[in-house]
């Protein structure tokens, strides 16, 4: 409720206590004057107006500030998972990479743009020059190598070669992996 005193009494103690002890909007004295009354009148509507308005918005501020709080829990939930989930996908991959490097077959990993992108130990043996070739495309006899191969069909893509390295003739092979997550 805005409160408004309209008195006859002009003390200043009684206006104060009026103001303090009744939380009073404005103390208008007699004999008043009635536009004054009405612009009062109408200060203290809008004044109402403004408090009811603020406690609804504080309230939903409050709500939303709870639904944010929540949001942010499940999102820090959901970022441990996936950290957890990657650190099994690593711990996996390295696994998986030490067995790729203990295959007693060399094995060249070139993605579609050409880039040689992985080589494990026996490769690595067998054509060590082509370690330079790591991250860019391949060259020298491995590119040599590579182009044989492309030019035959994929069911053909076997030939018996002779490395510069290896004392004896090596089948080599292409096998084009089809699925997006392995290029």
């Amino acid at each position: 409720t805005i409160r408004m005193t309209l008195s006859g009494y002009t003390d200043l103690q009684s206006i104060i206590d009026a103001v303090n002890e009744g939380a009073v909007f404005k103390f208008l004295t007699k004999p008043w004057d009635d536009e004054r009354l009405r612009d009062h009148v109408a200060k203290a509507f809008r004044h109402k107006e403004m408090a009811d308005e603020n406690r609804r918005l504080t309230s939903d501020l409050s709500q939303a500030n709870s639904k944010l709080a929540d949001v942010n829990q499940r999102l820090e939930h959901l970022l441990v998972r996936q950290k957890e989930q990657a650190q099994l996908v690593q711990t996996s991959a390295g696994g998986l990479r030490e067995i790729v490097d203990q295959l007693p077959a060399a094995l060249l990993g070139i993605d579609p743009e050409g880039t040689l992108v992985f080589m494990n130990q026996l490769a690595c043996t067998l054509m060590p020059d082509a370690m330079g070739y790591l991250g860019g495309e391949p060259g020298g006899e491995l590119a040599t190598l590579l182009q044989r191969l492309a030019s035959q069909p994929s069911a053909q893509a076997c030939q018996t070669v002779r490395l510069a390295h290896c004392p004896t003739p090596v089948r080599v092979w292409r096998q084009t992996l089809s699925s997006p997550s392995a290029r």
